[in-house]
């Protein structure tokens, strides 16, 4: 997979600097880290599966109503640690860790205390940076994540672009906030539109999967 290095230099070339006379590396990190940043988002938004990973069983107590992106000691730390969940997808309970697993169902609204039940959980939420349970006197229950992450931050060359077959437009949207910065407006504009219309051909190559019922579930 391509690196932050191979970004570079694509960069200087769309920039007509392939000597690295003005575009240094360090010059264009933060407008590389930003491209990074805008592509996920943009791909996020045609509902990708790019970014989507599976929790193991997380342990939910009984009387315990929700759990904390972050701050919670008791917060798995694969979640806690990179890559972090940006927001979750799907839930799915079960009484053991090993299921069979049941679909949980995204209910917004609904006031823990108010909810307690004695059986499974049945419903969640997501709201004030945690999911939300309603509360339940029963035996613990164990739930799987299915959640978008969040991409670790580019810092070095070596950094891979997580990102599959989007070279071409990392350095392309790289190069837009680079000439923007430089209040070339025009070149900004048609560099920006050729990376988004690369990535609109990364999200019509992975539709696919993401239509298969089976993909749902699992490390994408």
């Amino acid at each position: 997979m391509a690196t932050l290095t191979n970004v570079f230099d694509e960069t200087r070339a769309h920039l007509a600097d392939v000597a690295a006379e003005v575009w240094t590396d360090a010059v264009l990190l933060v407008f590389a880290q930003r491209a990074y940043r805008t592509c996920a988002r943009y791909l996020r938004s045609k509902e990708m599966g790019l970014f989507r990973k599976q929790s193991t069983s997380v342990e939910v107590a009984a009387g315990k109503l929700g759990l904390a992106r972050t701050g919670e000691t008791d917060y798995p730390t694969y979640l806690t640690a990179a890559p972090l969940l940006l927001r979750p997808i799907e839930l799915r309970e079960s009484t053991v860790t090993t299921g069979p697993w049941t679909a949980m169902r995204s209910s917004g609204g609904f006031t823990p205390a108010a909810a307690a039940s004695g059986g499974p959980l049945e419903i969640w939420d997501w709201r004030e940076d945690k999911i939300i349970f309603p509360a339940h006197a029963g035996a613990t229950v164990y739930v799987q994540i299915l959640y978008e992450y969040e991409l670790a931050a580019l810092t070095t060359g070596a950094d891979t672009i997580l990102i599959p077959d989007a070279l071409d437009a990392m350095a392309l949207m790289t190069a837009s906030f680079a000439a923007k910065s430089r209040d070339e407006k025009g070149i900004s504009e048609m560099f920006k539109n050729e990376a988004t219309a690369d990535l609109d051909l990364i999200a019509r190559a992975e539709s696919a999967v993401k239509k298969a019922a089976g993909a749902r579930w699992g490390t994408q």
